[in-house]
């Protein structure tokens, strides 16, 4: 559980983090998958870094350490995801994106309809359901920084 120290006055109040304003139904499910950009094969067995927060604006600290299966997929159960927003990294690879600091996806969006990341590597189509996370990344190439 994550906590946030508030000062009040002389003292200091530890409080838990608010969570967000409209809580995820229980037994909600996100499905990440994670696909090669250019090839939309899975990226399977890879370590993903998923931050959560309830402000996109704020930088995101606090992560939960996942792994692909070998469908390239991780599956976060309600519990895991009582926050407003999500954001994923897949290690030793760079996201599809423009400018992948500043993507996050609202978890309500997640869980309405479904969203696909952009794919900037290769425009690979799929058709998401909802609970459905689709993140394009590719391998780093060597004169890339990590």
């Amino acid at each position: 559980m994550f906590i946030l120290l508030s000062i009040v006055g002389m003292g200091a109040i530890i409080t838990p983090l608010q969570q967000a304003a409209h809580p995820v139904q229980t037994g909600s499910k996100i499905t990440i998958h994670v696909l090669d950009g250019k090839s939309g094969k899975p990226i399977s067995n890879e370590h993903l870094l998923i931050f959560l927060t309830n402000d996109k604006g704020v930088p995101q600290t606090e992560h939960i350490d996942r792994r692909t299966d070998t469908d390239g997929l991780v599956v976060l159960s309600s519990k895991d995801v009582p926050f407003r927003f999500i954001q994923v990294w897949v290690d030793w690879h760079v996201l599809c994106v423009k400018r992948p600091n500043s993507v996050v996806y609202a978890i309500s969006e997640v869980l309405e309809q479904g969203i696909i990341s952009q794919d900037e590597c290769g425009g690979i189509k799929v058709q998401p359901e909802p609970g459905d996370l689709y993140i394009f990344a590719r391998s780093r190439h060597w004169w890339e920084p990590t």
